[in-house]
């Protein structure tokens, strides 16, 4: 294994690589951080989609982070077998087994709301929250500060994506973030009052018996700063459940 790590994008990036031969490792992980900057049509696309579904023009520095993850797993791939990178609250993971996410309790950092199986291959997770926020997010319909989720998490094949989406979905508030996460292709865990979580995330979603203070599973609909912890333990804590907890 080898690892990196540097600020960049107003926090801290890091990659873990493992691999055959640390020394290429180590000159992809230079490469990595080399061709991790810059816009691209790509992400303007990006944010006018977004703007498109939700009505909303957001700051984009959360799908530039992931921009700059998903261009730093290109220089890795074909020499990594495995990869974690990071910036701020936001992952890109590269694996051949699953990983589990934990998705921190933003009024306990040390309290877990959920903890998510990822499954193997190449996964994108980015979660929003109130504690993890410098500056608040701003509602652009209003002005004032979204306030309306404790935190989300959004699933995706890309971390830009991931990144843009998950701004959107906490200021639009869970139930808005569920019935739309089919359209976008991303999956969605989301806490206001409860934990809720997209269909296609049934089985991979466990809600930490620690975090129970206002948790709760409920159903989801039908398609249509707080830290989230990338690691490679065995098993997520607590008891999986699906998206409605009736069945």
């Amino acid at each position: 294994m080898v690892s990196r790590a540097r600020n960049a994008l107003g926090a801290v990036f890091t990659v873990a690589a493992w691999g055959r031969d640390s020394s290429a490792l180590g000159q992809a992980l230079d490469r990595a951080f080399t061709d991790s900057s810059g816009s691209s049509p790509s992400l303007d696309s990006l944010r006018r989609t977004v703007a498109r579904e939700t009505g909303l023009r957001l700051d984009p520095a959360r799908a530039v982070q992931g921009l700059a993850l998903d261009r730093a797993l290109a220089a890795l791939r074909g020499t990594a077998d495995s990869v974690i990178l990071s910036v701020g609250e936001q992952y890109l993971i590269m694996a051949m087994g699953e990983r589990h996410v934990g998705v921190a309790d933003p009024a306990n950092s040390l309290r877990s709301l959920a903890v998510i199986t990822v499954p193997p291959g190449i996964w994108a997770i980015s979660t929003v929250s109130l504690a993890d926020q410098f500056d608040p997010i701003l509602d652009p319909r209003t002005g004032k500060p979204a306030d309306q989720v404790r935190a989300v998490t959004v699933l995706a094949g890309a971390a830009a994506v991931a990144g843009a989406w998950s701004t959107a979905y906490y200021v639009l508030g869970c139930d808005r973030a569920l019935g739309l996460a089919a359209r976008a292709g991303v999956g969605v865990v989301c806490a206001d009052d409860r934990v809720r979580w997209t269909p296609e995330l049934d089985g991979r979603v466990a809600v930490t018996t620690d975090s129970a203070v206002s948790a709760e599973t409920a159903p989801a609909p039908a398609p249509g700063r707080a830290r989230a912890a990338a690691a490679a333990a065995p098993g997520p804590r607590g008891t999986a459940a699906r998206s409605d907890s009736s069945r």
